[in-house]
C-alpha cells in the first residue's frame, strides 16, 4: 500500500496536512474579486467547499483537517479520500480562474450602469446604525441636522467637491467589479451621476427615517427596487488577461520548472520592451503580427547596456541618443535570443489556450545570418603571449587589486588556473570557475576534470553552490593536459585537497545572477584591457576557439572533438563515449593539443 504523504500525527491522533498548490494560490492572488465571489460549484458539498476558507474569506494555503482517529490504517484511508476531495475542489477553482482569464473585460452598459448605482446605495443602505431601526433615537435633532447639512452640499451636482468625491467611488466600483470602464467615457460619467444621486437619494431616506417615516420610500425613482435588504444583482464581467498578467504567469511556469535566474534575466529584458511600446494592460487577444514587429524594430535599434548607460531613461530617449551618437546595437546573436523569448511567452500563451495565434512566431528568421565579422575569433599567438607573459603569471603585486602590477609573487589561484584550463581543456568559463576538488578524479592512472553538475545535497557541495551547465552534451570527463601537469596544477589540487576545501578556486565569488562566470568575465575584460591584449572580437570565449582550432590542426576526429568540447552533435550519439573506457583514447588526443609560438616553460615548477 502506498505511504500516505500528508498524513500528521498530532497527540495520540492523526491529521491532514498540505498545502495549496502554489498554481492556484497564485490564480486566486490576481483575481481576488472573482475568489469573494466565487461559492461552491454544483455536485460540491458546502461543507467540503469551506475547508478551503480561511476566516476572513481567504483561500487557506495551508489545510489541516482531524481525521479523528488514532488507528493508523483507519487514518491513512480518510487521509487518502481527503486528498482526493482537495485535489477536485482545486481542479475547480483552477478551472474556474483560468476560463476567466480567457475571456476579454466587457465594457459598461447602460443597464451595468444602472445596476452599479443601485448596488452602490443598497450597500450604504445596509450599514444604517442600528438605533435608527429601533425607533427615533434620543439625539435625532442632531442626526437631522447634520443629515440636512449633508444634503445641502451633495445636492449640488456642480460642486467639483461633489462630483469629484463620486468620480472615485465609480472608480473604486468600477475596478472591483472588474469591468472595462474608463474616466471621461461617458459610461463611466453617467454611473458618477447616479452615484451622486444615489448620495442624495440615501440622504433623503435617512431625513424621512429620522421623523418616523419607516416605510419603504424612494424620492428619486431610479432606486425604486433599492430596499437595503435584497442586493441588486450586477451581471459579472468577463476578466480580460492583460500583457502584465500573461507576463507574470510566464515568468511563475519558468518559476516552477527550476529556470535559472540568469535565464529569467534575459526574458525580463525584452518584458520591459514589450511592456513599454505596447503597454502594461493591453489585453493580450488584441495583440497582433504588428505590435511585434514594432518591438523588433526597437530591438534593432537598442544599445547593448541600455539600462545601465542610460539611467532613467525611456526607451525612445534611449534609442534616439544611441543613433545621435553612434552607438551600435545589439549583437546579432543578443536580437535573435531576444526575440526567441517574445515567441516563447506568446507559445506559451497559445500552449495554455490564453491566445489563438502567436503573432511573434518566426520574427527571428527576417534577421541575415551572423556576419563573419561579427563573429567571434580566437586569440592570436601574440596574444596568448601578452597573456601569459602579464604579470599575473611572471610575478606580480597581488591576484587581486594588484595582478596588473609587476611585483615578486606568482599566485596560483582560480585567475591563473581558469585561462590555463580553458586553453587547454576547452572548457567554458562557468565550467571552470564552479569546479569542485572532488571533480579532479584518477581512474586507470589517468588525472580526469569531470565537468558535470552535481546534487547540491552532496556531502562534497558547499551549501548554494548548485552547478550549472549549458547544454547536455556539456557534461564530460578531460583527461588533463601534460602542460598543466608540468605547470604544478595537480600539485595545487592536492594542497586544496589537504586544506578540505570543496572548491577548487574558493575565492572566486558568485554574481547577483548565481553564476561564478559573471564577475570573472568582468575581471576577464579588464585584464585584457591592462596587459594591452584586447583585440575586436575577442574575449574569454576565444579560448574554446583556439582549442577547436587546435583539435583541427592535430587531426583529432570530429566524434572525439565532440566529446572533448563538450559540443551537441545533434544526435542520439551524443547520449555515448562518457565511459572510463574511453579515457586513454581521450588523454591521447588531448595530448595532441599544443600552440606554435607559445612558451609556457617559464611557468613550469
Amino acid at each position: 500500500m502506498p505511504i500516505q504523504t500528508h498524513l500528521v500525527k498530532r497527540g495520540q491522533r492523526y491529521g491532514l496536512r498540505r498545502k495549496i498548490p502554489r498554481n492556484i494560490a497564485y490564480l486566486v492572488q490576481q483575481n481576488l474579486d472573482l475568489w469573494r465571489a466565487l461559492t461552491a460549484p454544483g455536485g460540491v458539498r458546502k461543507e467540503d467547499w469551506d475547508i478551503l476558507i480561511g476566516e476572513q474569506g481567504q483561500l487557506k494555503t495551508l489545510i489541516w483537517i482531524s481525521l479523528m482517529t488514532s488507528d493508523h490504517s483507519e487514518a491513512a484511508e480518510s487521509a487518502r479520500t481527503k486528498d482526493a476531495m482537495i485535489d477536485a475542489l482545486c481542479s475547480e477553482v483552477r478551472k474556474t480562474f483560468e476560463a476567466a482569464q480567457m475571456q476579454p473585460k466587457r465594457s459598461l452598459s447602460n443597464q451595468d450602469v444602472t445596476q452599479m448605482a443601485m448596488l452602490w446605495l443598497h450597500r450604504r443602505e445596509a450599514q444604517l446604525p442600528p438605533e435608527e431601526l429601533s425607533g427615533i433615537p434620543e439625539d435625532a435633532d442632531t442626526y437631522l441636522e447634520i443629515v440636512r447639512d449633508d444634503l445641502g452640499a451633495f445636492s449640488n451636482f456642480d460642486d467639483p467637491s461633489v462630483m469629484g468625491w463620486a468620480f472615485k467611488e465609480a472608480q473604486r466600483l468600477v475596478t472591483e467589479l472588474g469591468f472595462a470602464g474608463e474616466p471621461g467615457a461617458a459610461p463611466f460619467n453617467q454611473l458618477a451621476h447616479y452615484i451622486a444621486r444615489g448620495e442624495v437619494e440615501r440622504l433623503r431616506r435617512r431625513e424621512a427615517r429620522l421623523r418616523g417615516g419607516y416605510e419603504h420610500k424612494s424620492f428619486d425613482r431610479l432606486f425604486d427596487p433599492v430596499d437595503g435588504v435584497q442586493e441588486p444583482e450586477v451581471a459579472a464581467p468577463l476578466i480580460v488577461m492583460t500583457l502584465t498578467d500573461l507576463i507574470n504567469h510566464y515568468l511563475a511556469n519558468l518559476d516552477r520548472r527550476g529556470v535559472a535566474e540568469k535565464t529569467k534575466i534575459g526574458y525580463r529584458v525584452i518584458f520591459d520592451v514589450l511592456k513599454e511600446l505596447l503597454g502594461p494592460d493591453k489585453p493580450i487577444k488584441r495583440i497582433n503580427r504588428e505590435d511585434c514587429r514594432k518591438v523588433r524594430e526597437s530591438l534593432v535599434a537598442l544599445p547593448p547596456n541600455a539600462s545601465k548607460r542610460f539611467k532613467g531613461m525611456g526607451l525612445a530617449e534611449i534609442i534616439a541618443k544611441a543613433k545621435a551618437g553612434g552607438i551600435p546595437g545589439l549583437s546579432h546573436k543578443t536580437l535573435q535570443n531576444y526575440l526567441i523569448n517574445l515567441a516563447a511567452l506568446f507559445n506559451y500563451a497559445v500552449e495554455e489556450e490564453f491566445m489563438d495565434s502567436n503573432p511573434a512566431k518566426g520574427l527571428q528568421d527576417g534577421f541575415p545570418k551572423l556576419s563573419s565579422k561579427t563573429k567571434r575569433v580566437p586569440f592570436s599567438t601574440a596574444q596568448l603571449q601578452k597573456i601569459f607573459n602579464a604579470p599575473l603569471y611572471v610575478g606580480c603585486r597581488d591576484d587581486q587589486m594588484g595582478y596588473a602590477f609587476p611585483g615578486p609573487n606568482v599566485i596560483r589561484r582560480g585567475r591563473f588556473w581558469v585561462p590555463l584550463l580553458a586553453l587547454y581543456h576547452g572548457v567554458r568559463m562557468n565550467e571552470a570557475c564552479q569546479l569542485l576538488v572532488s571533480d579532479v578524479v584518477v581512474t586507470g592512472g589517468i588525472t580526469t576534470i569531470k565537468i558535470q553538475i552535481n546534487d547540491e545535497d552532496a556531502p562534497d557541495v558547499p551549501e548554494g553552490h548548485q552547478k550549472k551547465l549549458k547544454t547536455a552534451a556539456a557534461a564530460r570527463d578531460i583527461p588533463l593536459h601534460p602542460e598543466l601537469v608540468k605547470i604544478g596544477f595537480l600539485h595545487y589540487w592536492e594542497d586544496m585537497r589537504v586544506k578540505g576545501d570543496n572548491r577548487l578556486f574558493p575565492e572566486l565569488t558568485t554574481a547577483a545572477t548565481g553564476y561564478l562566470s559573471d564577475n570573472f568575465s568582468k575581471w576577464f575584460g579588464g585584464f585584457l584591457t591592462k596587459i594591452e591584449a584586447k583585440e575586436p572580437r575577442t574575449s574569454f570565449h576565444s579560448f574554446r576557439h583556439c582549442f577547436r582550432d587546435a583539435l583541427r590542426r592535430a587531426e583529432v576526429s570530429q566524434d572525439m572533438a565532440r566529446l572533448l568540447g563538450g559540443w551537441s552533435g545533434g544526435g542520439t550519439d551524443q547520449d555515448y563515449g562518457h565511459g572510463s573506457e574511453l579515457l586513454p583514447a581521450k588523454a591521447k588526443a588531448i595530448a595532441k593539443i599544443e600552440y606554435p609560438g607559445l612558451d609556457l616553460s617559464h611557468l613550469y615548477v
